[in-house]
């Protein structure tokens, strides 16, 4: 029992290491791939103001890197579970999108009345502002486009639209955190399965690579 609770702890930390480096290399290249595509772009840009010094170029490529690694956290994560779960890794990718698609179609009520708030105040914000437009005068039909949307956006952007339109967005929030929580529900539990299965079947390799005796 101790001797097998020992090979075990053993592999546990070979094969962390080893899960470590698989997402240190998918980090690195995801993060350099993007950051140098991204510096590139920055770099090769014709309509580029300012003119190239070894400053701009660092900073240049420090801000690629950093706009590129959260990128490579994701593809780091999915390395990490892929070599875990195996093609099971991508069932939360096929599961959530529907799960999604049922949670906003039985949401669809209560986001139309928090939608209907936001035209509400909206409304209310047009009426109150309307004797504003009583000294305008329209010469042309770009100056009522002009009119129109600054008038539009400056209703749009009052305290009680912009509470409503919060509130909206926060309850989509909630829809897609209760959406990620059922699908997570739904799949762990053959998540659980396939990583100790594939688990089973790595401890049974690195035991038969170990050398006799």
């Amino acid at each position: 029992m101790e001797l097998r609770a020992g090979s075990m702890l053993r592999f546990a930390w070979a094969d962390t290491k080893v899960a470590l480096w698989t997402a240190l290399r998918a980090f690195a290249w995801t993060t350099g791939g993007l950051g140098l595509a991204l510096f590139a772009a920055v770099l090769l840009n014709p309509s580029r103001p300012e003119p190239l010094t070894a400053a701009s170029v660092t900073a240049t490529l420090v801000a690629s890197l950093v706009y590129a690694a959260l990128p490579g956290l994701v593809a780091s994560a999915g390395a990490v579970l892929f070599r875990l779960a195996g093609g099971w890794a991508f069932l939360p990718l096929a599961v959530f999108p529907l799960v999604l698609f049922v949670v906003l179609r039985l949401g669809r009520g209560v986001l139309a009345e928090q939608g209907q708030d936001i035209l509400n105040a909206l409304g209310v914000q047009l009426q109150g502002r309307i004797a504003a437009l009583h000294g305008v005068r329209i010469h042309s039909a770009e100056e009522l486009v002009v009119v129109l949307l600054f008038y539009g956006l400056y209703a749009a952007l009052q305290p009680p639209v912009l509470w409503e339109l919060f509130q909206y967005l926060l309850l989509v929030v909630a829809l897609i955190a209760l959406a990620l929580l059922l699908t997570c529900v739904v799949t762990l539990p053959p998540l659980v399965f396939a990583v100790m299965r594939r688990m089973r079947q790595r401890y049974a390799q690195w035991l038969a690579a170990l050398p006799a005796g």
